[in-house]
């Protein structure tokens, strides 16, 4: 019974901060409305990225299908060398298609872009079971580099299987935070992608405990060098309307004020903190 009890208060105590979260937009901590995620300007900014990240993809997807028709054209032109004999202009096709296949076509719309934006919001059986298989894959990566590089990779996929499917199943927030681990470490590196993720990890649950505010604001610091950003990740842990812990709130803090003593987030303040009123000392009657 005691124990039902003490499970209670816990669960109570997420839940008041949960409501205590929603009373304010998560990325600047502007009282919000009831009802309403973000404030008025970070729901219009948010807006206007998606209709811009919808018309970049419709032109990306025009360029990645003449990318497509090109190398198809050129197949074309080796079966018709081929048939004919023509070993000189064989030649040249194959040397073309050698060159095409070893240039760098550059992703300008990565996965991630055309999501809607997850929010952590109920239970799904399907996702919980995708979210389980990858923990166990990247959990039993190897020794060997090659197939600890291989397992995460897999990994990785399964984790984007559950954004993509289960954009708003609990296991979007793990899955998130597991992908910003990912493209910040190992092999594939892409630091601008797992600051990505880390972001998309805590806006899924602005009442999440992972440390996805402070990896994002380190990797912004130390291997973007992107100081005005890793400012306001700092900022936004050091404010103290996170869930962060008291330790990563401190270190945001110290963190901060470095950054800031070198000119960058200028426009990012703390919240005065008012100290509790001490209590008089006894009076003591003359003796």
């Amino acid at each position: 019974m005691k124990a039902r009890v003490v499970a209670m208060a816990v669960i109570g105590l997420f839940i008041s901060a949960a409501m205590a979260l929603a009373a304010f937009c998560p990325i600047c901590f502007q009282a919000i409305p009831d009802g309403e995620k973000y404030c008025s300007r970070h729901k219009q900014e948010m807006v206007a990225k998606s209709i811009s990240t919808t018309d970049e993809a419709k032109v990306v997807a025009g360029l990645d299908q003449a990318r497509a028709q090109y190398r198809q054209q050129l197949e074309t032109l080796k079966a018709f060398y081929e048939q004919r004999g023509n070993a000189a202009n064989l030649k040249k096709v194959e040397a073309e298609i050698k060159d095409y296949d070893a240039a760098r076509h550059v992703a300008f719309v990565n996965w991630e872009d055309s999501i809607p934006a997850p929010e952590a919001k109920e239970a799904n059986a399907d996702a919980d079971k995708l979210l389980a298989d990858a923990d166990a894959m990247k959990k039993g990566t190897g020794l060997l580099g090659i197939v600890k590089s291989k397992r995460m990779g897999e990994a990785a996929g399964v984790y984007r299987e559950i954004l993509t499917k289960y954009p708003t199943s609990t296991a979007v927030e793990p899955a998130a935070y597991a992908l910003g681990d990912y493209y910040s470490s190992g092999d594939d590196k892409h630091y601008a992608r797992a600051v990505k993720f880390y972001e998309m990890c805590y806006l899924s649950n602005p009442a999440t405990t992972r440390d996805a505010l402070m990896r994002a604001a380190s990797v912004c610091e130390d291997d973007l060098g992107d100081r005005e950003n890793a400012a306001r990740y700092y900022w936004m842990v050091a404010y103290g309307k996170t869930a962060a812990s008291a330790i990563d709130g401190k270190k945001a803090e110290l963190h901060l004020k470095g950054l800031q003593k070198g000119g960058f987030g200028a426009s990012y303040k703390l919240e005065e903190k008012t100290e509790e009123a001490k209590p008089l000392p006894p009076v003591v009657p003359p003796k």
